[in-house]
């Protein structure tokens, strides 16, 4: 994924939990952005109740 803002982020999270999505890793955007995109870590999300499909995002370099 692109590089992208805090604030451009947040929407994009949002977004995807509106789709039926968990994050793994948190529930809180500001968390997923600090602690694991910005130390270029993935994040992964999968749908409710499933485990698949599944969504991985990782910001490019």
């Amino acid at each position: 994924m692109e590089k992208m803002s805090k604030t451009k982020f947040t929407k994009v999270f949002n977004k995807i939990l509106e789709q039926g999505f968990i994050c793994m890793q948190s529930s809180n955007p500001n968390i997923v952005y600090f602690e694991y995109l910005l130390q270029k870590l993935s994040v992964r999300f999968y749908r409710k109740n499933s485990f698949i499909p599944e969504i991985e995002i990782k910001l490019k370099s």
